[in-house]
Formats: structure tokens, C-alpha cells, sequence
């Protein structure tokens, strides 16, 4: 006779199921452990999972004693290959010992991807946006991540107050095969009506709004484009504005989280951006410690950060970049000066360390030309202001992608370094190009 165990793993779509199955197996341990052994494990209900793929998992083997714990733990790995909706383990007590059958239930496969209610993006546009192809089985979680990316594709389009959602319909009648539906609701675009700042006494807000892509929306919006209001691109503001004030000083700046509030229509959105300014900070004492392989005069000749000026967090970056440099230029290739910096409230001062780590001498390796479909090697190389096996130099490394620019051949050019395995004190590069359409033509025109 049949003893049929409680470790039903039900499909949990929105919650974690290997969760749920441990919290169900648990309460189905009576008799843990039996002196009989395991005469025969049977798979039943597999169609495209291999039966061998499924007894790989299993820790609950032919001739070993019985034992509810490993039972409780195959039901739990096999759930986690993430191909079923239900697992049941029947127990059978036979002349020869105790036989397990394993029921296994799949999900079904997706045979189509459509979507409803998409009017201003296409279909190719919603497919595109998503990582699903037609004939993957069933994944909620994959599911749930295009699902994502449907609504933020449509918020980088404006549709500020777009819905997405997702159903299944069943194809055919052995309910193996299902019919993915995302289903849309795009709403109106959101304009942005006012742009409005609290708080800000020492930058106005017409220059706060002129460094921000978003904009409010004015009479010519339908053709400059400007309103729209863009998830990304806002946040990209924030840090924006942030670095603004920085720029000018004020390093201790907080920017609120913005209050954005749709209107009663849902056509319009308003938003208030709080500030606190705090001082302006100077800048205070300039040191350099660490591997110091220059004097300190000929340190202080290289950056542009001027003692008892107003600090900007912009010539500090460049002031890191004129350092690595000056330290590439000798092969370290890898140096590292670090801008440690100290408030003095009190004195609204910034004092800055530069703690520099020079790292070991490199030499250029192999040279990697890729992108260059119709240009010769030749042309590019041509270019270049360092050459194989040479000691590293950063200021003839720009100069050598400056160069390369300079042809007119490529939109884009990049130099990626890689470290050859076992040889660090070497560097290759791949020389990246990106060619321009030869068949795209220029006109100019001037006057006098």
C-alpha cells in the first residue's frame, strides 16, 4: 500500500519557492529515518527535461537507507533547476524495500511573445527592450526583469505614468506550451510644467535650471522637445547640480530628494528641489605624500589648485589626471594619486592630500587593431607615438589617440589596456575604432 508524503511543492509564481517547499517539507517529517533501503527511484511527468538530469540531483540513491531529510533536500534541489511548477514524492513499501516515485510537474514553454496596448513604441522597440526569446521555459523571475525593462524603456521615452503587466495564455490543450502577453497601458506623456528650487540664496535658479537636461515646457516644446520628463536623465541632474556647487565652492551642499507631483489630468508634473547651500570653502593647505619621485616644487608646477582660492572639485580632477601623467610618463602606468581631503569649518577651508601610488613599471606589449573593417593596420600605426616593447608613456599614449582622431576616419577611437596572464609588468592594448559611414557627406558654408 501506497504512502503517499506530504512534500508538496506547490508553483509559487511571486515568492521564493524553494522557500515555501522547505517551510512544507518540514512539516511533513514523521518517521525520518527507516532501516529498510531504496529499492527503485522512478521519474514520472518529465517531457523535456532528461530523466538523468533529474536523478543527478538526487542524494536519495538505490540500495542506501531511507531518510525523509534527503527526500525533503532532492525535492528542494530539484526545484531549484527552476524547470517545474510541482514536485510530489510518493513512498512505496515492497518485498524488496521501500520504491520512491518522483512526480514531476514542468512548466510550460513560452511559444509566442506579443504585446497589447502599445500605440506610440513598436513592437520591434518593446522586443528589442527585453532579454525573452520565444521557445524558453517559463522563468517568472526573467519574466518580472523584462517587465522592468518595459517600464523604463517607456519612462526614457516620457511616458512618465505608463503600466506594464504580464499574463500567460494556454496554447493547445495538454497545457504545456503557453502565450506570454505583456499588457500596456501608456497614458498620456508626462511635460514637466515647473522646475521649482527651495532654498538657494547664492546660485539662482536660472543657473541651476541651465545645467539640467531637464526642462520645463515652453510654447516651442513641440519642436525643441524640451518638457519631457525623463527618470534617467533627472537623476543625472541631481548629480549635476550637486557638482555645480561644488564647483563653486560649496562642498557641503545637500540636495533633498525632489518632491515631484503629477497633476490632476496626469499631463503635467511639478517639481520642488530643496537646497541647503551651507558656506563656501577656500581652498587650505595642498600636500603630497607617498611615493614622492618628484620635488615638491616641481609637484606644486604640475597641478592648478590655487591655495586660498575658491576650491573647485573640477580642477581637482584635473589636478589627479596632471599627476597620473607625470608619473605615466616614467611607466608607471598604474600610478595612483589620491585626493584625500580635510574640512576646517571654522576657517571654511579645504585642506587636500595628495597621496600618490606609484606601482611598478610597465612596458607596452602587443598592439591590437580591432574595429578596422576598411582601414589598414598600417594607417592607424602610422599614428602612434609609442611603439611595442617600449617603457610605458602616457603623455605619447594620448598624444597617439589624438593623432588617430585626427585622420578623420573614425567616429569613435579608444585604447583598452590589457595585462597579459602571468606578466604584469606588461601591458597590450586593443586599439578600438569605430569607422564613420563612407557614404555620409558634409556641406559648410560661411560668409564674410
Amino acid at each position: 500500500m501506497k504512502n503517499i508524503l506530504s512534500v508538496v511543492l506547490l508553483s509559487i509564481v511571486l515568492s521564493g519557492p524553494w522557500a515555501f517547499a522547505q517551510k512544507r517539507a518540514r512539516k511533513a517529517v514523521v518517521n525520518k529515518t527507516s532501516s529498510a533501503p531504496i529499492s527503485e527511484v522512478v521519474i514520472t511527468g518529465n517531457k523535456k527535461i532528461e530523466k538523468d538530469a533529474i536523478l543527478a540531483r538526487l542524494k536519495s540513491k538505490v540500495g542506501e537507507p531511507y531518510s525523509e531529510d534527503l527526500v525533503h533536500e532532492d525535492v528542494i534541489s530539484i526545484f531549484k533547476l527552476g524547470y517545474f511548477y510541482d514536485i510530489q514524492v510518493d513512498k512505496e513499501n515492497t518485498a524488496k524495500g521501500i520504491k520512491l516515485t518522483y512526480k514531476i510537474v514542468e512548466k510550460p514553454s513560452i511559444v509566442e511573445i506579443t504585446f497589447h496596448g502599445n500605440d506610440e513604441l513598436s513592437e520591434s522597440d518593446l522586443k528589442d527592450a527585453i532579454d525573452l526569446k520565444p521557445y524558453q521555459i517559463q522563468d517568472i523571475s526573467k519574466i518580472q526583469k523584462a517587465q522592468e525593462k518595459l517600464q523604463k524603456l517607456y519612462e526614457d521615452k516620457g511616458f512618465f505614468l505608463a503600466k506594464v503587466g504580464f499574463r500567460f495564455e494556454q496554447v493547445g490543450n495538454d497545457g504545456d506550451r503557453v502565450r506570454l502577453v505583456f499588457e500596456i497601458e501608456e497614458n498620456d506623456k508626462v511635460k514637466v510644467k515647473t522646475i521649482n528650487f527651495i532654498g538657494n540664496r547664492k546660485l539662482s535658479d536660472s543657473e541651476l535650471k541651465a545645467v539640467m537636461q531637464t526642462r520645463e515646457q515652453g510654447p516651442l516644446s513641440f519642436i525643441s522637445g524640451s518638457g519631457a520628463y525623463k527618470q534617467d536623465a533627472f537623476d543625472r541632474d541631481m548629480q549635476i547640480l550637486q557638482y555645480l556647487y561644488f564647483n563653486k565652492g560649496y562642498v557641503q551642499v545637500k540636495i533633498s530628494k525632489p518632491i515631484v507631483t503629477v497633476s490632476p489630468d496626469k499631463k503635467g508634473i511639478y517639481i520642488a528641489i530643496r537646497i541647503e547651500e551651507g558656506e563656501q570653502f577656500d581652498v587650505g593647505d595642498v600636500e603630497f605624500q607617498g611615493d614622492l619621485l618628484f620635488s615638491n616644487q616641481e609637484l606644486f608646477d604640475t597641478i592648478k589648485i590655487d591655495k586660498n582660492k575658491v576650491f573647485v572639485a573640477q580642477t581637482l580632477q584635473e589636478d589627479v589626471s596632471a599627476l597620473t601623467a607625470k608619473y605615466g610618463d616614467l611607466g608607471y602606468a598604474y600610478a595612483n594619486p589620491i585626493p584625500l581631503t580635510t574640512l576646517r569649518e571654522k576657517d571654511r577651508k579645504v585642506d587636500i592630500v595628495f597621496k600618490i601610488e606609484k606601482g611598478n613599471k610597465v612596458y607596452f606589449g602587443k598592439f591590437n587593431m580591432i574595429g578596422n573593417s576598411r582601414t589598414r593596420d598600417k594607417v592607424i600605426r602610422r599614428e602612434f607615438e609609442i611603439q611595442e616593447g617600449e617603457l610605458y608613456n602616457e603623455t605619447r599614449k594620448r598624444e597617439s589617440i589624438a593623432n588617430i582622431k585626427r585622420l578623420g576616419f573614425f567616429d569613435d577611437v579608444t585604447f583598452n589596456p590589457k595585462t597579459p596572464e602571468n606578466n604584469p609588468d606588461v601591458m597590450d592594448l586593443d586599439v578600438n575604432v569605430t569607422e564613420r559611414n563612407t557614404g555620409s557627406l558634409q556641406i559648410g558654408a560661411g560668409y564674410s
